[in-house]
Protein backbone atom coordinates (compact mmCIF):
# COMPACT_ATOMS: atom_id res chain seq x y z
CA UNK A 1 0.00 0.00 0.00
CA UNK A 2 2.97 2.66 0.54
CA UNK A 3 3.41 2.70 -3.39
CA UNK A 4 -0.10 4.14 -3.78
CA UNK A 5 0.34 6.79 -1.20
CA UNK A 6 3.49 8.04 -3.33
CA UNK A 7 3.87 10.74 -5.95
CA UNK A 8 5.59 9.44 -9.09
CA UNK A 9 8.19 10.57 -11.20
CA UNK A 10 7.46 9.16 -15.02
CA UNK A 11 9.94 11.41 -16.58
CA UNK A 12 12.53 8.71 -17.94
CA UNK A 13 9.88 6.04 -18.44
CA UNK A 14 8.89 5.07 -22.15
CA UNK A 15 5.83 7.75 -21.49
CA UNK A 16 8.07 10.99 -22.60
CA UNK A 17 8.54 14.38 -21.19
CA UNK A 18 5.25 15.92 -19.95
CA UNK A 19 3.08 13.01 -19.39
CA UNK A 20 2.90 13.61 -15.82
CA UNK A 21 0.33 16.27 -13.88
CA UNK A 22 -0.23 19.63 -15.30
CA UNK A 23 2.50 18.65 -17.91
CA UNK A 24 4.91 18.24 -15.93
CA UNK A 25 7.14 15.04 -15.23
CA UNK A 26 5.58 13.65 -12.03
CA UNK A 27 2.00 11.90 -11.21
CA UNK A 28 0.86 13.68 -7.93
CA UNK A 29 -1.11 11.12 -5.50
CA UNK A 30 -4.93 12.32 -4.23
CA UNK A 31 -4.72 14.66 -1.42
CA UNK A 32 -5.50 17.84 0.25
CA UNK A 33 -3.88 20.94 -1.63
CA UNK A 34 -2.71 18.77 -4.82
CA UNK A 35 -4.44 21.20 -6.92
CA UNK A 36 -1.91 23.62 -6.58
CA UNK A 37 0.60 21.57 -8.35
CA UNK A 38 -1.72 21.92 -11.46
CA UNK A 39 -1.38 25.18 -12.10
CA UNK A 40 0.49 26.08 -14.70
CA UNK A 41 0.64 29.77 -14.85
CA UNK A 42 1.38 31.60 -11.89
CA UNK A 43 0.81 34.78 -12.44
CA UNK A 44 -3.10 34.82 -14.07
CA UNK A 45 -5.14 34.90 -10.66
CA UNK A 46 -7.88 32.92 -12.49
CA UNK A 47 -6.16 30.29 -13.04
CA UNK A 48 -5.46 29.37 -9.42
CA UNK A 49 -8.81 30.25 -8.62
CA UNK A 50 -10.01 27.12 -10.17
CA UNK A 51 -9.07 24.88 -7.34
CA UNK A 52 -10.13 21.89 -6.35
CA UNK A 53 -13.53 22.75 -7.95
CA UNK A 54 -11.94 21.68 -11.57
CA UNK A 55 -10.23 18.87 -11.18
CA UNK A 56 -12.34 15.76 -12.01
CA UNK A 57 -10.84 12.70 -10.02
CA UNK A 58 -13.14 9.89 -10.90
CA UNK A 59 -16.02 9.52 -13.41
CA UNK A 60 -18.63 6.78 -15.23
CA UNK A 61 -17.42 4.68 -17.66
CA UNK A 62 -18.16 5.47 -21.60
CA UNK A 63 -17.34 4.00 -24.56
CA UNK A 64 -17.72 4.30 -28.27
CA UNK A 65 -18.40 2.09 -31.64
CA UNK A 66 -18.29 -1.64 -29.94
CA UNK A 67 -18.10 -0.16 -26.39
CA UNK A 68 -21.23 2.05 -26.57
CA UNK A 69 -23.08 0.17 -24.32
CA UNK A 70 -20.40 1.23 -21.72
CA UNK A 71 -22.37 4.64 -20.86
CA UNK A 72 -24.44 4.63 -18.05
CA UNK A 73 -26.27 7.12 -19.07
CA UNK A 74 -27.85 6.77 -22.79
CA UNK A 75 -27.93 8.72 -24.93
CA UNK A 76 -24.50 9.17 -23.68
CA UNK A 77 -22.74 11.45 -20.87
CA UNK A 78 -21.08 11.04 -17.34
CA UNK A 79 -21.31 11.94 -13.63
CA UNK A 80 -17.89 13.35 -12.88
CA UNK A 81 -16.62 13.54 -9.68
CA UNK A 82 -14.17 16.45 -8.65
CA UNK A 83 -11.79 16.80 -6.13
CA UNK A 84 -14.28 19.50 -4.01
CA UNK A 85 -16.51 16.51 -3.66
CA UNK A 86 -19.10 18.19 -6.15
CA UNK A 87 -20.61 15.80 -9.01
CA UNK A 88 -21.64 17.18 -12.45
CA UNK A 89 -23.56 15.51 -15.30
CA UNK A 90 -21.56 16.19 -18.49
CA UNK A 91 -23.42 15.17 -22.09
CA UNK A 92 -20.93 13.21 -24.52
CA UNK A 93 -20.60 15.62 -27.28
CA UNK A 94 -18.87 14.15 -30.28
CA UNK A 95 -16.39 17.22 -31.32
CA UNK A 96 -13.97 19.28 -30.51
CA UNK A 97 -15.69 20.77 -28.37
CA UNK A 98 -16.33 18.40 -26.11
CA UNK A 99 -15.55 19.06 -22.13
CA UNK A 100 -12.95 17.48 -20.51
CA UNK A 101 -13.04 14.53 -19.38
CA UNK A 102 -15.82 13.11 -21.44
CA UNK A 103 -14.53 13.46 -24.74
CA UNK A 104 -14.28 11.53 -28.01
CA UNK A 105 -11.02 10.81 -27.24
CA UNK A 106 -11.32 9.04 -23.73
CA UNK A 107 -14.57 6.88 -25.14
CA UNK A 108 -12.42 5.56 -27.84
CA UNK A 109 -9.21 4.73 -25.11
CA UNK A 110 -11.91 3.26 -22.36
CA UNK A 111 -13.91 1.61 -24.93
CA UNK A 112 -10.92 0.04 -26.01
CA UNK A 113 -9.05 -1.26 -22.78
CA UNK A 114 -12.92 -2.74 -21.85
CA UNK A 115 -14.36 -3.87 -24.82
CA UNK A 116 -13.33 -7.35 -23.86
CA UNK A 117 -15.86 -7.07 -21.22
Amino acid sequence: MRIADEDRDIGDQEYGTGAGNGGGNIVYRVREGIERFFITDINNAGASARGQSGLFIMMDELGTGKAAHKFNHIPGGCNVLYMDGHVDFISYVNSQSATPPVTPAIAVIVGGLSSGN
